[in-house]
């Protein structure tokens, strides 16, 4: 009897063990997502702040494309210094500073007269503030068993707050007085502050840790780390530079102005079923193959945009590519992570995400001005075709190595 009682009492331990531990997870989580919804917000809205701070400074448009340039080669610069702190550094000491930069960024900008003094503090927050948090929610998000869920998670959240933020900044602006999206930027860096604490601590909790996870990792060889960042490095090249010009082409098109807008904001807040597709699908289906689709359907719909003259058939078209879009980033993102064991590939992905949109704009502003909008979805196509090449390379040498040391 007594054995009986004791095996009964320790199941009951093991499943409140379990459960907390359980529970622990899924705070890391969502504080992972509320870092990378801080951190990740000016991407969304940078339509916006960029109304407001013209409004504000009486700013030319070179001056607010410097602006924007600044601060996110400045987040892309501290993701890049990832490798170098990703295993040495606390993650959630990590996070606290960045929070703490970013918030003190935001609030300074508010009490900013001058622009070219805005541009240095912009710039200061984005690499010291901004860069730090995004690049460590990565490498958290990428910890959960299910990292389509946690990515879909902070993907989604982030898409249904910048959506709100980008309808009701006028009319927030206009009550505040200032640029209200700063406020609200603080108010996130100040959650974040706060939502460090349920961080995991990372490589750097001990350096008894540190060393287990030395050894039980296998090396990465730097072919393989440059192809898993090609990857995404391409996608977001050929679905972002495609996304930047999608005005310019509709509008070339014959559609007014004020259409345009419409079915952009709808594209982008449809967006949201892809996440939600893909938290669903989970990896129940693989991670390459959900990406082989989202990459195929975005390369039909590119040629469908391309050609649309009328409102409803380009609304539809801009939503679906958007979904596919969203979708297809989770399960690429799930793929690379789950390449790395460490986190000193996954740190570098805002980085290389912030590369490829550059990267991309820039390729296809030369396609537009030398071959005209009918070239653009053979480009993006040529992106998106790059991807599937180095993702299934990915896998086949991960596959190869495998048979090797078995």
């Amino acid at each position: 009897m007594q054995r009986i009682h004791s095996l009964e009492g320790g199941c009951r331990l093991l499943v409140q063990v379990e459960s907390m531990i359980k529970a622990q997870q899924n705070r890391a989580i969502v504080a992972g997502a509320l870092l990378y919804c801080s951190a990740s917000l000016i991407f969304y809205i940078v339509p916006a702040f960029l109304r407001s701070i013209a409004r504000l400074y009486d700013a030319s448009p070179a001056q607010l494309g410097m602006l924007s340039a600044m601060e996110f080669w400045a987040i892309a610069a501290a993701s890049l210094t990832g490798p170098l702190w990703i295993n040495r550094f606390n993650w959630r000491t990590i996070a606290r500073v960045g929070a703490a930069i970013a918030l003190i960024g935001q609030v300074a900008s508010l009490f900013v007269r001058d622009f070219d003094t805005l541009v240095i503090v912009r710039l200061l927050t984005g690499a010291f503030g901004e860069g730090l948090v995004l690049a460590v929610s990565y490498p958290v998000l990428a910890q959960s068993r299910h990292v389509e869920r946690s990515f879909g998670l902070a993907y989604g959240a982030t898409l249904v707050l910048s959506t709100v933020l980008i309808y009701a900044s006028p009319l927030l602006d206009r009550l505040s007085g200032t640029v209200s999206l700063l406020l609200i930027m603080a108010v996130l860096f100040a959650a974040s502050f706060v939502a460090a604490s349920f961080l995991p601590a990372g490589s750097g909790n001990s350096a008894e840790e540190s060393q287990q996870e030395i050894t039980a990792s296998r090396p990465v060889s730097r072919g393989l780390i440059a192809l898993t960042l090609a990857a995404p490095t391409l996608w977001f090249a050929g679905a972002g530079g495609f996304w930047a010009f999608t005005g310019q082409i509709a509008a070339g098109n014959g559609l007014p102005d004020a259409q345009v807008a419409t079915s952009i904001a709808i594209g982008t807040g449809l967006a949201i079923l892809g996440t939600l597709f893909a938290m669903t699908v989970g990896d129940r289906f693989g991670r390459r193959w959900p990406v082989v689709v989202s990459a195929l359907a975005m390369s039909a719909l590119v040629f469908g945009v391309v050609q649309s003259g009328e409102f409803a058939t380009l609304t539809v078209e801009l939503a679906l590519f958007n979904i596919s879009w969203a979708s297809g980033t989770i399960f690429l993102i799930a793929a690379v992570c789950a390449v790395d064991a460490s986190g000193k590939v996954t740190v570098l992905l805002p980085a290389f995400q912030t590369i490829g949109m550059a990267f991309g704009t820039f390729i296809l502003g030369h396609v537009i001005g030398d071959m005209g909008i009918a070239a653009v979805p053979w480009a993006v196509t040529g992106f998106l075709a790059a991807v599937l090449l180095a993702l299934f390379t990915t896998t086949a040498i991960q596959k190869f190595r495998l048979k090797q040391e078995a």
